[in-house]
């Protein structure tokens, strides 16, 4: 095991793309609107103050 290549390493061609240009300029709004995963979360009232918290 240990002169095993970990599976997500750049010589196992692990690399990220360069980013477009017509990317580079969109809004975090926008980024979040195209992106192919969104984390999903609920957002709640916290106790009898209101305040509201993520989860």
């Amino acid at each position: 095991m240990l002169n095993k290549v970990p599976n997500l390493c750049l010589s196992n061609g692990l690399a990220f793309y360069e980013v477009p240009d017509c990317l580079k300029i969109l809004t975090e709004l926008e980024e979040r609107l195209i992106s192919p995963r969104i984390p999903f979360m609920v957002i709640r009232t916290l106790g009898f103050c209101k305040q509201f918290g993520l989860k």
